[in-house]
């Protein structure tokens, strides 16, 4: 059993984006099952354990699949037009203006707590940048991450000429955190 470490984060909404359409995998990954449970669920207990209220980012067609496992006041519609997991993201930062988000992936089934808690603690001790992600040396690793109102508030999003998490990260002032713990960031993108 995970037991909860004391955040005070009242700013700090986490989100699971599930709202992709999973092509490679051939299913929805947020609904494939470990131990009976799907992976959002699990996902959104990584958030549980460190005492982060959250929401979970879908797309119309997985409503009636979603509310057999999370109430129906958790699940976010997808309303944007932007292509990408963007789409989720600003889906979240519209219904909800003045929280920073906190996002992973519905397939972060391996994300390790103290890769959230590091994240979260720079956060808290480093306010000043607009986005918070980890670095594997290469790329970006965008989920897990955190974008601020302030960041998302910003990006002027009809001018905006790449709607890639990599350009958006990379174009902004995003605190860069070296990777400690890559097996927390374990793609599943093929069965």
């Amino acid at each position: 059993m995970v037991t909860a470490i004391k955040n005070n984060l009242t700013n700090l909404l986490g989100a699971v984006l599930c709202g992709g359409k999973s092509m490679r995998m051939g299913a929805d990954k947020g609904l494939l099952l470990q131990a009976d449970k799907p992976w959002a669920a699990l996902v959104a207990q990584k958030f549980d354990a460190l005492n982060i209220a959250y929401i979970v980012s879908i797309n119309h067609s997985q409503t009636t699949s979603y509310t057999a496992y999370f109430n129906t006041n958790t699940l976010v519609l997808d309303k944007q037009t932007i292509p990408g997991p963007l789409r989720g993201l600003f889906t979240v930062h519209q219904q909800y203006p003045e929280k920073d988000l906190l996002v992973l992936a519905c397939d972060m089934i391996d994300m390790q707590a103290i890769t959230i808690q590091t994240l979260v603690n720079n956060y808290n001790q480093q306010p000043d940048f607009d986005f918070y992600a980890y670095h594997n040396g290469n790329f970006w690793e965008p989920f897990c991450g955190i974008y601020t109102a302030k960041g998302l508030n910003n990006l002027n999003l009809k001018h905006q000429p790449n709607f890639s998490m990599q350009h958006i990260l990379s174009s902004g002032r995003t605190q860069k955190n070296k990777i400690l713990d890559i097996a927390s960031f374990k793609n599943y993108n093929s069965p």
